[in-house]
């Protein structure tokens, strides 16, 4: 930590413009002690940086004794999700924790040291921006464990090219700041260590007891998810915070609340305005589904003023206003759902809800249609925002939060739509692999992480002779330039080429992959097609590819792995880089074979049966 002489002032005008830098200080240091969750302390403490001092993608990287890797624990930046961890010693980040001081790296791009691993930045960013990471030291009285002066990770941003001089007043002002976190950064590699000894399911079965476990009413409130929304709408005093719901119209977001207010209903009072339907519509599909109906008040009103005024009057416990896009205020001419109407009506709403202390559950329609405006304006002016998406040809539903201003965002809700509403799935791996194609050639299962959920699915690929001058390639529920590349990638580094086939991917059940864990199933599926040759049922495939043909490690690798042996598969084709840090011990059931190439994969499973 930098002594307090190095940030006295020579002179006035010295005093004047660190002024602002002591302020952040102090700030940071108010936002951090005992009383206050040390996760959402650090989290505001990045966002700080960023607003106050424009520093761009703050990041907290901590050791994990367990591993001996670093890894990335939060950010104020969207991550690479296959690239969240380090060696120690090894580029910028691993040489601070190595030797526990500070490097500036003046101009990103050429600089020996600078990997890029953890965060998507342009050519133009590596030629303007700076780097600078800073070691975090134990303090002293951590405990046992942890030694004075102990380098326990590294705090790390971007900032625009500035002098040598500035620079190093900024690795200063970083330096203190990594002083203030240095408990929040101990109490958090413990949590780190916690999690990683639980066995799978426990975290889930803990927080379940917390929550009371499922004394719910309705079947979707059974999900943890959906459990979290309800304690947040049960809780007065902490409800005042506004939900967006948004999706495509069709989708099943009024089914959900309905069976939410129907939930809650025997202890709170709800409000349901509806914009879209008449009250006698509502109340035969609450009958249809049936949901209790006592406490719960319609009323189909399409006038925020009148909806306002009503809320002040009947102050319910929870209001669910269905949908913003059907709302007007009459003061403003433009029609239902315009983008002024749609900012406007949402401000009026969320003034009174936040003033009578009152949760709301805002629904919005995801619309390609311009003249309509979709709940992408309104994101910014509420608290949570929720994603309940699915094809509508298919029964599968999807609920993941985008946004939550105080709470995890990494949890996640598989329903199933029935004529009675929406049920939990249990089991998503289970039911999204239930009657797949057993010895039929191209057909590889991948798992993705959803939040902090492992999921299996199944990859369906077809590699046919084509008909067209120019081979054919689609998708259909992964990224066309993804598999793209990965078939680029094949020809290149493995030999097997596509030039003159189609190439179809599909997957299956509606389901969407965007994990880069999935590559290397992927490439198996693709391959198991061209050659006719079938993968076994009982194999899964987990890594990221690369350009290189390299397979290379993910996050989450044990998570994963756990979950494809309870499903009952007895191989694992997983990175050769990542069994240093597995014991096969954990895995009684399950044979890991590592690869360290896509061509090494393709390899060993020819020759048992591909």
């Amino acid at each position: 930590m930098p002594e307090p002489q190095d940030f006295v002032p020579a002179s006035a005008a010295a005093d004047k413009e660190m002024a602002p830098w002591l302020e952040s200080l102090r700030l940071m240091a108010g936002t951090l002690g005992p009383r206050r969750p040390f996760l959402p302390a650090l989290t505001d403490l990045l966002r700080m940086l960023a607003s106050r001092h424009a520093f761009l993608r703050a990041h907290l990287v901590l050791f994990e004794p367990e591993t001996g890797l670093l890894r990335l624990c939060l950010a104020d930046a969207p991550p690479r999700a296959s690239h969240g961890e380090y060696t120690p010693g090894v580029g910028v980040t691993g040489q601070v924790f190595a030797t526990g001081k500070p490097v500036i790296v003046e101009r990103m791009q050429g600089h020996p040291l600078f990997l890029s691993l953890l965060f998507e930045r342009t050519e133009e960013e590596l030629r303007a921006l700076s780097f600078i990471s800073v070691p975090i030291l134990a303090p002293s009285g951590s405990g046992a464990a942890l030694s004075p002066g102990e380098v326990l990770g590294t705090l790390n941003a971007d900032t625009r090219f500035l002098s040598r001089e500035d620079l190093e007043l900024r690795c200063l002002f970083l330096r203190a700041v990594a002083a203030l976190i240095a408990n929040e950064a101990a109490y958090l590699q413990e949590e780190m260590a916690r999690q990683r000894r639980l066995p799978l399911g426990d975290g889930e079965r803990d927080e379940d007891a917390a929550n009371g476990g499922g004394d719910r009413a309705a079947l979707i409130a059974q999900s943890k998810v959906m459990r979290h929304i309800l304690e947040r709408a049960a809780h007065m005093a902490q409800g005042r915070a506004p939900i967006l719901l948004r999706g495509e119209p069709g989708v099943g977001k009024s089914t959900m609340l309905l069976q939410l207010c129907g939930a809650i209903s025997n202890q709170h009072t709800v409000l349901y305005i509806t914009g879209e339907e008449s009250v006698r519509q509502v109340k035969l599909r609450a009958a249809r589904l049936k949901i209790p109906q006592e406490n719960i008040y319609l009323v189909a009103e399409n006038d925020v003023d009148e909806i306002c005024g009503l809320i002040e009057k009947e102050k319910p416990d929870l209001v669910v206003i269905d949908s913003i896009q059907t709302m007007r205020c009459m003061d403003i001419s433009s029609s239902s759902g315009t983008v002024s109407q749609v900012k406007e009506s949402a401000a009026r709403l969320l003034a009174v809800a936040k003033k009578q202390e009152i949760p709301m559950f805002i629904v919005g329609h995801v619309n390609k249609d311009g003249a309509i405006a979709g709940p992408k304006v309104m994101e910014h002016i509420v608290d949570t925002v929720l994603y309940f998406e699915g094809d509508k040809m298919l029964p599968y539903r999807i609920l993941r939060a985008a946004k939550n201003r105080y709470g995890s965002t990494n949890e996640l809700g598989m329903f199933d739509m029935t004529g009675q509403g929406l049920e939990e799935i249990e089991n998503p791996s289970q039911m999204l692999l239930e009657g797949r194609p057993l010895g039929v050639s191209g057909n590889c299962v991948a798992c993705t992480m959803e939040g902090s959920r492992p999921i299996l699915s199944e990859i369906q690929a077809l590699a046919t002779k084509t008909n067209f001058p120019a081979p054919r390639r689609a998708c259909s529920g992964y990224d066309y330039n993804r598999m793209n590349l990965l078939i680029a990638v094949l020809e290149k580094r493995a030999g097997y080429f596509f030039g003159n086939l189609d190439v179809y991917i599909n997957i299956v059940s509606g389901i969407t992959l965007r994990d880069t864990a999935c590559d290397l199933a992927v490439c198996l599926s693709m391959v198991s097609s061209l050659l006719d040759c079938p993968v076994s049922d009982k194999l899964i495939a987990i890594g990221e590819v690369g350009l290189g043909g390299e397979v290379r490690s993910v996050p989450n690798l044990e998570q994963r792995l756990h979950e494809a042996e309870r499903i009952g598969f007895e191989r694992a084709v997983v990175p050769k880089h990542s069994l240093n840090h597995l014991n096969p011990a954990d895995y009684p059931g399950m044979k890991l074979v590592g690869a360290a190439y896509i061509s090494d994969a393709i390899h060993a499973l020819k020759n048992d049966r591909l």
